[in-house]
């Protein structure tokens, strides 16, 4: 994770848009947010994808991906 993008890998196959489907599920539970919160607005069919969250600034996104992070989120000082 950085300030201009956040690398996430899946299990799941590209194929049927089952990677899609998990990114979206993982970043939901991560956020706390409703799929109808979040659109993949771009990179459907690509590695790069642009996701676009409801009801969270940037900083509160990056926080709580940060808290995710083994070793950098609270708590690990």
């Amino acid at each position: 994770i950085n300030a201009d993008d956040v690398r996430v890998s899946v299990a799941a196959p590209a194929a049927r848009g089952e990677a899609n489907n998990e990114l979206l599920e993982f970043m939901g539970k991560v956020l706390g947010l409703r799929l109808s919160q979040m659109t993949l607005q771009r990179g459907w069919s690509s590695k790069s994808k642009l996701l676009v969250v409801e009801e969270l600034s940037a900083r509160e996104v990056y926080n709580k991906l940060l808290a995710v992070i083994p070793g950098q989120g609270r708590g690990s000082e």
